[in-house]
């Protein structure tokens, strides 16, 4: 089973015998688990060594040249700035690479399928090491959360699972539920950005239906002659919640409407994200605590590859066994 209790797909042994260490492995890597910036006290560390997948293991040290930057992903080529994910570099097929990042900060587990690509991760979420929890900073938070691989999956603190599409969307998350308190070292630097993106999204959609029009009349169409969506506002919303644990990195984030990730006047749990938390808040506080895991499913529009804002979000959750009915959210804006 994944840490969150979902089974493995039949026929994969889900926890394989990890490969012999070869000669190449340098004596720093268990060490680099106790002086990572990814790992809290309250995450045991990954158990590295079953969860190979069987494969032949490359172990990546500070000095391999593979090894990343302290503030860039694994496996992508350099670029300035930590909002740009470079393309992805050419690795070794059917390959489990451990990895530690140059200044010897351990980054985890990362698995290439037959063509040389990253197909699973097993890593750790980050918190703010700024003193400032609102400056807005990246340092502590783990920089291969920020720009996931595309059709990959991500298991992280043990307890979430995102897989992504083509794209690099992810279009599902899994994870068990704790209730450890709301904790403002945990929100990344990428939610104010992720909310963005929806009011953009949406003023580029706008934007090419007044074009489409003027291309076919050549003129600009009069407000009633062209159905434009509302410009209204979008958040950063966290899948899983800081107060659930949930990481503070992009692969947590989406577009979400404000009017559904904030609790407004009157809303219920079956139409604000913010009410179904407080709801498993409570469902939570109950001694002893059940057992909650939850399941997310993202939808974009397949005529969108550039959509970065899922058009809907259901919500699936089980409480000690009992599924609950799902939960979807439109994340929509209203026709103008």
């Amino acid at each position: 089973h994944h840490p969150n209790g979902r089974s493995t797909s039949e026929g994969v042994n889900p926890n394989p015998p990890g490969a012999a260490r070869p000669e190449s492995y340098e004596p720093s890597r268990d060490s680099s688990i106790d002086r990572s910036a990814f790992r809290r006290p309250s995450v045991t560390p990954n158990p590295y060594d079953s969860l190979t997948r069987g494969m032949p293991v490359e172990n990546i040290g500070p000095s391999h040249p593979l090894s990343p930057n302290r503030n860039l992903p694994f496996g992508r080529t350099p670029v300035r700035g930590p909002r740009t994910a470079g393309a992805p570099i050419p690795l070794a097929p059917n390959t489990a690479y451990r990895v530690t990042d140059q200044r010897g900060r351990d980054r985890g587990l990362f698995i290439t399928d037959e063509n040389g690509n990253i197909r699973e991760v097993i890593t750790n979420s980050g918190t703010s090491r700024s003193r400032d929890l609102n400056s807005g900073s990246r340092e502590g938070f783990n920089p291969d959360l920020r720009h996931p691989f595309a059709g990959a999956e991500y298991t992280v603190d043990q307890k979430f699972v995102y897989r992504t599409d083509s794209e690099g969307r992810v279009v599902q998350a899994e994870g068990r539920l704790e209730h450890t308190g709301s904790d403002r070292r945990r929100r990344g630097p990428d939610q104010t950005g992720i909310g963005r993106y929806g009011q953009q999204e949406y003023a580029r959609i706008n934007a090419e239906t007044e074009a489409e029009f003027k291309r076919i009349f050549g003129r600009d169409p009069s407000p009633e002659e062209v159905v434009l969506f509302a410009a209204v506002a979008f958040n950063g919303g966290h899948l899983f919640g800081t107060e659930f644990d949930g990481p503070g990195e992009a692969i947590n984030m989406v577009p979400m409407l404000e009017s559904i990730n904030q609790g407004q006047t009157g809303a219920t749990p079956t139409d604000s994200w913010r009410r179904m938390e407080e709801v498993w808040v409570e469902i939570l506080s109950r001694q002893p605590p059940p057992q909650v895991n939850v399941r997310i499913d993202l939808t974009f529009d397949p005529n969108d590859p550039e959509s970065k804002t899922p058009k809907s979000i259901e919500v699936t959750y089980v409480v000690d066994g009992t599924t609950l009915p799902p939960l979807p959210f439109g994340n929509v804006p209203p026709r103008a």
